[in-house]
C-alpha cells in the first residue's frame, strides 16, 4: 500500500520528533509536557509513555546524583506496590522468572548461552512481589 505525501510528511515529523528525543545509551529523554505525535502505534506509545513519566525521570536523577555514568539501557521495570512508591529498576536491578525459547534443544542442565534464544515468551515478577 502506497502513502500519501501527506502521510509520508507526517510519519517524517514523527521519526524527527523520536530522534530529537533519542539517547545515546538507548533510551528517550521525553519531557512530562511533550505532546507524543498522535501516529504513534498504541503498542509503543506505551513504551514511550513509560520513558516521559517513569523511566526517562529515572535516569537523568541518576545520571545529574552521579549513579551511572556511561550508561545503556537494556531493561527497565516498574513495580508499584499500593503501600509504597513505585520503584524503578533498570539492567540488572530487573527482579523475575522470564520463559524463554531456545533456538535449539537443550536438556535439564545445559548451559544455555544468550545466542541460543529466540525471544522471550513472558515474565513473572518475582513470587514475593507478584502483587505489585
Amino acid at each position: 500500500m502506497f502513502k500519501t505525501n501527506e502521510e509520508e510528511s507526517v510519519l517524517q515529523s514523527a521519526r524527527d520528533w523520536l530522534a530529537a528525543r533519542y539517547r545515546e545509551g538507548n533510551w528517550y529523554d521525553i519531557a512530562p509536557i511533550d505532546e507524543i505525535p498522535s501516529c504513534v502505534v498504541p503498542e509503543f506509545l506505551t513504551v514511550l509513555q513509560m520513558f516521559q513519566f517513569r523511566f526517562g525521570p529515572e535516569i537523568r536523577k541518576r545520571m545529574e546524583e552521579g549513579h551511572i555514568d556511561s550508561f545503556v539501557l537494556h531493561m527497565a521495570q516498574l513495580v508499584q506496590r499500593e503501600d509504597r512508591p513505585p520503584e524503578i529498576r533498570l539492567n540488572d536491578e530487573i527482579r523475575g522468572e522470564a520463559q524463554v525459547r531456545a533456538n535449539r534443544d537443550v536438556s535439564k542442565g545445559d548451559t544455555v548461552y544468550v545466542r541460543d534464544l529466540d525471544g522471550v515468551e513472558g515474565f513473572d515478577l518475582h513470587p514475593d512481589e507478584r502483587d505489585a
